[in-house]
């Protein structure tokens, strides 16, 4: 990346924090040619209008996620043989990514 470094992609982040809504993980790759935002958050409807938001900040308007994953991560597995049926964790998990992650050779 230029003489700014990764700092204006985390100021951008920071900039469009949002209330219920968490990142846990960003991924930065070369000069911003692949990018990778992991999060959680209690109400995913939340997600499409955070990324609707970040399109706003400069240094991250022309990216294009190409992938976008959203799971409700299990607490307790189920066990059958006790009847035990799975408990869920109360938020659920996101990961959007500007394209699919290299392949390290």
């Amino acid at each position: 990346k230029g003489a700014g470094g990764y700092s204006d992609y985390l100021v951008s982040l920071a900039r469009q924090s949002m209330p219920g809504l968490w990142l846990t993980g960003v991924t930065i790759n070369g000069a911003g040619e692949s990018v990778v935002l992991a999060g959680r958050t209690e109400n995913p409807e939340l997600v499409p209008g955070y990324l609707q938001r970040l399109s706003s900040e400069r240094t991250l308007s022309g990216l294009q996620f190409e992938i976008f994953q959203l799971t409700r991560p299990v607490r307790t597995p189920a066990e059958p043989l006790i009847k035990r049926e799975a408990v869920y964790e109360p938020f659920v998990a996101f990961e959007v990514r500007t394209r699919p992650a290299e392949v390290k050779k």
